[in-house]
């Protein structure tokens, strides 16, 4: 960690996945994140959350996750101009291209 956190840039995001034992120490410089206006972020991950995560997924179905309601339109890459256009117009949130 110590390391990898010199590597980060002018607002950069150093996200720390996972856990250590709790005896672990690392020395990170405070002035280096007040400078470089850093972030920390820490994540706790469950190997376990996936299946639900999956579940709620399905369970919430097109009422909740249709690409329409979302402003989420999918183009083909050769149609990336009106994609492009609708974005720039507000007619959609993202696209997404498939190829």
């Amino acid at each position: 960690m110590e390391v990898s956190f010199n590597y980060l840039r002018h607002g950069g995001k150093y996200i720390l996945f996972g856990c250590c034992p709790p005896t672990h120490q690392a020395t990170i410089n405070p002035f280096a994140v007040y400078d470089k206006e850093l972030t920390v972020i820490g994540v706790k991950i469950n190997p376990f959350s996936f299946p639900k995560a999956l579940g709620l997924l399905s369970a919430m179905g097109s009422r909740y996750l249709n690409y329409e309601n979302l402003g989420v339109k999918t183009y083909a890459l050769s149609e990336y101009k009106s994609a492009l256009e609708a974005l720039k117009n507000g007619s959609i949130s993202k696209a997404i291209f498939k190829i």
